[in-house]
């Protein structure tokens, strides 16, 4: 074999390597590892769906209807980690529409994930259509953009009827905020999180939704 010949199996076979390392790299970056849900039995686990009246938040009723028809994770048993998501309703075009964003870490670090839902009737019964599913990252980085929201109280907010003098319509959009770690499920709701109040609750839950915004490019309708 001359050298010429040396020369060029031997560039082929570090094209052939470098093919697989990128494409082993990208395959990395879209798939979640070490992703899974738990199912716990321990009484240290918290789950936070009750009402001041002893019954079960509609919203979680709502929440858990809506990610069966989506085909998207439940999480209300527990995340091995921790999972953070948004469920935004609003309209495009005069018609319903559901945005859910997430955020959830695993063993490999943070992942996201957007689904955008449509609605729509078929033969008078009532049907969603996924139109978009793909896994998201921040414009900035996870750190900065974590402790962004966190600082901002993303997990510990309350509800807004537990908020003094917030008094919103009921015919607007609507924000659920759900939150799964090891140890406890709960979610919260703000009703018409997109009109201006001068309520640190309020004022809070819109940073966090421009904090979105601007880092997953996400427009709230």
């Amino acid at each position: 074999m001359n050298d010429n010949c040396f020369k060029f199996l031997i560039f082929s076979w570090i094209i052939i390597i470098s093919f697989s390392c990128v494409k082993k790299v990208s395959n990395t970056a879209i798939i979640p590892i070490c992703d899974s849900t738990l199912t716990l039995d321990t009484t240290n686990f918290e789950k936070q769906i009750i009402n001041k009246r002893g019954r079960i938040l509609q919203n979680f009723i709502y929440v858990q209807d809506l990610i069966k028809r989506a085909g998207i994770k439940s999480y209300d048993n527990g995340y091995d980690s921790i999972s953070v998501r948004l469920f935004y309703d609003g309209r495009k075009n005069d018609k319903p529409q559901t945005q859910v964003m997430q955020i959830r870490k695993n063993c490999e670090g943070w992942i996201g994930e957007y689904n955008l839902i449509d609605y729509y009737d078929e033969n008078e019964k009532f049907k969603i259509n996924v139109k978009k599913r793909y896994f998201s990252f921040p414009n900035s980085d996870w750190k900065e953009f974590t402790t962004k929201i966190f600082n901002l109280g993303i997990t510990t907010l309350p509800d807004w009827s537990e908020v003094p003098s917030y008094n919103p319509a009921n015919d607007g959009d609507m924000l659920v905020i759900e939150i799964s770690t090891k140890t406890y499920y709960r979610l919260y709701t703000y009703l018409q999180p997109d009109i201006d109040r001068n309520i640190k609750e309020v004022l809070k839950i819109r940073k966090i939704l421009s904090l979105f915004e601007n880092e997953f490019g996400i427009e709230w309708n």
